[in-house]
């Protein structure tokens, strides 16, 4: 069943990305689609050698999930 089609250039997993809670839902393509992946824990590996982007991106995870 289709619920939402996501169009070109779009970005999907934010939800799971910025909280670290488990996703909600899937997602399947219907043709050829490139995937750009960037995984939670390298972004915070990374971020965290930016004290006030972390601190942005924690202000940013404890709105989504409050």
């Amino acid at each position: 069943k289709l619920f939402y089609k996501i169009k070109k250039g779009a970005i999907f997993g934010e939800y799971t990305f910025i909280t670290g809670l488990f996703r909600q839902s899937s997602i399947t393509t219907a043709e050829y689609a490139h995937i750009q992946i960037l995984t939670r824990q390298d972004f915070l590996d990374i971020v965290k050698n930016f004290p006030d982007d972390f601190e942005k991106y924690c202000m940013i995870r404890d709105k989504v999930i409050f």
